[in-house]
């Protein structure tokens, strides 16, 4: 399912599938921990692309909504995941984010 949205015409879609496809490659985990990382991607890209449309021309307020997003996404996933698969989801993003 993932794979497929990966060739979505959304982009919300389509960023998310990519974010979990590429820690799944890294690592195995099972289908159902793929469902739950890519509900909350989604989430959150969806969410992401809301307040940039809603605050374009604010740039301070776009990026203080845009993290308190992604703080609710890494909530989300803190409840739904094991500690052990969140500390590692956290890590793989935090680096794959640096490095972009």
């Amino acid at each position: 399912m993932v794979l497929r949205q990966k060739k979505s015409i959304h982009h919300a879609e389509k960023n998310a599938a990519v974010k979990v496809i590429t820690y799944s490659k890294k690592y195995y985990i099972p289908s159902d921990l793929i469902q739950v990382l890519y509900t909350a991607e989604l989430k959150y890209e969806n969410e992401k692309y809301r307040i940039q449309h809603e605050f374009p021309h604010l740039k301070d307020v776009l990026k203080e909504e845009i993290r308190k997003a992604r703080d609710e996404k890494y909530v989300f996933l803190k409840e739904e995941l094991p500690e052990a698969d969140y500390q590692k989801y956290r890590s793989h993003r935090r680096t794959h984010r640096e490095k972009h």
